[in-house]
């Protein structure tokens, strides 16, 4: 006998199964009960008749030749109707004289029979199967689950483990098709974009501890350097007025600095978590190279260096006006700074003195606008070269030993945001050429 323990689930849907199972098995022995009267009712039809017809034979007091003749199924329809006449008159209906034949009885209990076992064997074999198949997704779904919670402490614990993507490709083999298959893809889809969050959240974290660290770094300089010139000078209140100038001047460099230090890395950082709008509109080039120009026209002016402008008035694109006037400005400001007033002789042009030059110029080509920033300045050692873009990189130039190091970073985030990209080109000695390449 079956324990009632084998009945008990927690899981509604193998409550249902187990109702809707039985209720089906004793349904099918209610029509197999049903199925047996009606195939019998057809199998007795002639077999009743002849009954009827020889009972209203004998009733009639017909002789035995009659009689027998009945037996053998000579007789007349009138005769049939006037034996069930007889057999209503002693109170017995047509369904209630099959039963006195014989046979009826037997052949109508052992169909029932037939037909109920064939239910309950049906059945049987069904809900024994269904069960084991439940016990069988349970233990599967069991252990993906506890694979999944695995994972999952294990990324909470930022422990390195085997991924759960792994075990599921191992256990979805079994499956071709069905909810389970479709079970395992969603695990495993779901288990790749927790992995790929989880790095983009590393990734950031360690960004952040680099960036803190780096401000850390370039702010503790020049505020180390302040603190030295103000010690100094209060250690000293007797300092002659030209030895506090000039260590008011070197601190109020300092000022500078960090003041340029903040304001870039602010508007760097805006950059990289893409929080800032740009508004593009179809604007021209020049007008955006003008606005970047005209700041650092005096300081090149004072050091003695030409700035020189080739940028076509036709040319306009789509760009944020303000943000790429910003960029252009750093990379016009680095030029400068790298490039000296006078640079040294150069015997092609009979010893005469190359003055130092930014030209700034700009071509449109059927599928992209280029803006070349060209100096004659110190150049950059071409293994540099692929690390200047670096925030807080600075080359090794004698021409801006303090430099902070973003300005080049900065131009680069912000020419990539109005859908452009920046390379460069150097060779020591001789000069160095930013492009600024947009396509159409």
């Amino acid at each position: 006998m079956l324990s009632l323990k084998f009945f008990r689930t927690k899981s509604k849907q193998k409550n249902r199964f187990l109702i809707v199972s039985l209720l089906t098995v004793a349904i099918g022995i209610f029509l197999s009960w049903f199925l047996a009267g009606m195939i019998s009712y057809r199998v007795f039809p002639d077999f009743y008749n002849t009954h009827m017809a020889f009972f209203s034979q004998a009733g009639a007091g017909e002789s035995g030749d009659v009689l027998a003749k009945t037996l053998q199924g000579d007789f007349s329809p009138e005769a049939v109707e006037k034996g069930k006449e007889l057999m209503a008159f002693y109170g017995f209906s047509d369904r209630e004289t099959y039963y006195l034949l014989p046979g009826f009885s037997q052949l109508r209990f052992l169909l029932f029979a037939v037909g109920s076992l064939f239910c309950i064997f049906t059945g049987s074999i069904i809900i024994f199967t269904g069960l084991r198949q439940f016990k069988h997704l349970s233990g599967e779904i069991s252990s993906l689950s506890s694979e999944a919670k695995e994972y999952i402490q294990s990324v909470l614990r930022d422990e390195s483990s085997r991924s759960v993507s792994e075990s599921v490709l191992e256990n979805k083999k079994k499956y071709d098709e069905g909810d389970v298959a479709a079970l395992y893809r969603s695990i495993e889809d779901l288990s790749s974009v927790s992995g790929r969050r989880v790095q983009s959240l590393d990734k950031q974290r360690k960004y952040m501890q680099e960036y803190l660290s780096d401000i850390s770094h370039q702010i503790r300089t020049p505020v180390s350097s302040l603190q030295l010139y103000h010690e100094l000078m209060l250690k000293e209140p007797d300092m002659p007025l030209s030895e506090r100038t000039r260590f008011q001047e070197l601190g109020l460099e300092q000022i500078q600095r960090i003041s340029w230090l903040i304001e870039g890395l602010l508007q760097l950082a805006r950059l990289e978590a893409d929080v800032v709008s740009f508004v593009k509109n179809d604007t021209s080039l020049k007008d955006t190279v003008e606005s970047a120009v005209k700041p650092y026209t005096e300081i090149a002016k004072q050091k003695g260096i030409s700035i020189e402008l080739d940028v076509p008035e036709q040319i306009h694109f789509l760009h944020d006006a303000a943000w790429l006037s910003e960029a252009i400005g750093n990379l016009v400001k680095n030029a400068i700074e790298h490039t000296p007033g006078n640079l040294a002789v150069d015997s092609t042009l009979n010893n005469i003195p190359t003055r130092g030059e930014v030209c700034i110029r700009a071509e449109q080509t059927p599928i992209s606008i280029q803006l070349f920033i060209s100096d004659n300045g110190v150049g950059i050692d071409e293994k540099e070269q692929t690390l200047i873009f670096k925030r807080f990189y600075r080359a090794d130039s004698q021409l801006k030993p303090g430099g902070v190091g973003i300005g080049l970073s900065l131009a680069k985030a912000i020419i990539e945001k109005n859908d452009g990209d920046l390379f460069v080109k150097s060779i020591k000695g001789k000069g160095t050429t930013f492009t600024a390449a947009f396509l159409l």
